[in-house]
């Protein structure tokens, strides 16, 4: 009987475990493996494969059935892999006012009951968190249109970590032209939404766009816009057929001529 632990443990302590995501990479008993950025209130998922080809029973390996975290950092969550997985994914999720820096996590691989004398297999994740999460343009800077023309702006998100997240997208300064969206943005990727204004006076605006995530109030970003909306003589031609004015048959006779004009414009 000693012989065969012993001979288990041999075994255990040779073969290593495929991590798949969200880096891939052979990852030995106990090690510890840095898999990326998050920000605070956002998960990043921890993906196992579960056969190994090595060790267990007869040393010809077997299947791993779920996989957990264990000793948390203060006010983490996670959520444990489904049995039989395949992937084994555990959700490891920082708290909302998470400060910045590395947090090392353990996690748990084992197999049911030790059926194929598998055991638990352990090793170490490090998380880095980073307030700077998110990267926020609105271009152009600033719009110069006539009265009733749109002014149509184009707004990229970035997502700058290892976690996607969704971002509400909102808008201040511009009366009656206010609006608010959720956009998800995937990991390490760009994402571009527009946003039209059309205003039937001069004016002169100045406005803000911003972007919350929902993950945790940390996690902003604004930037400015301006629109200057002034008359021109294409965009007076089409206001004459917003309404009756009353003018000197002169004055009436060159008012209708620019409606007819700016009814083909």
């Amino acid at each position: 009987m000693k012989k065969i632990v012993a001979l288990f443990l041999f075994f255990h302590l040779l073969f290593s475990i495929q991590l798949v995501s969200p880096v891939i990479r052979e990852i030995s008993e106990n090690e510890t493996v840095y898999i990326g950025k998050i920000g605070p209130g956002q998960t990043i998922a921890v993906e196992v494969y579960p056969k190994v080809f090595e060790g267990g029973k007869f040393g010809r390996g077997g299947n791993y059935d779920y996989a957990y975290a264990w000793a948390l950092p203060p006010k983490w969550k996670s959520t444990p892999s489904k049995i039989y997985g395949n992937p084994l994914q555990v959700s490891l999720t920082s708290p909302p006012d998470a400060k910045e820096g590395n947090y090392t996590i353990e996690i748990n691989v084992e197999d049911e009951g030790n059926g194929e004398l598998l055991g638990v297999y352990r090793f170490f994740v490090m998380v880095e968190i980073t307030h700077d999460t998110l990267g926020l343009s609105v271009k152009p800077q600033k719009q110069t249109v006539g009265i009733d023309q749109p002014a149509v702006f184009t707004i990229t998100i970035e997502n700058k970590v290892d976690s996607g997240d969704i971002l509400i997208i909102s808008s201040q300064g511009v009366l009656g032209w206010e609006f608010s969206k959720p956009v998800y943005v995937p990991p390490r990727s760009n994402k571009s939404v527009t946003y039209e204004i059309v205003y039937g006076e001069e004016e002169l605006f100045a406005g803000k766009i911003y972007a919350q995530s929902q993950s945790s109030s940390v996690v902003r970003q604004e930037a400015g816009f301006a629109v200057d909306v002034h008359s021109d003589f294409i965009s007076d031609c089409k206001a004459v057929n917003h309404g009756t004015l009353l003018f000197s048959p002169f004055e009436g006779l060159i008012y209708s001529l620019a409606g007819i004009i700016g009814a083909f414009l």
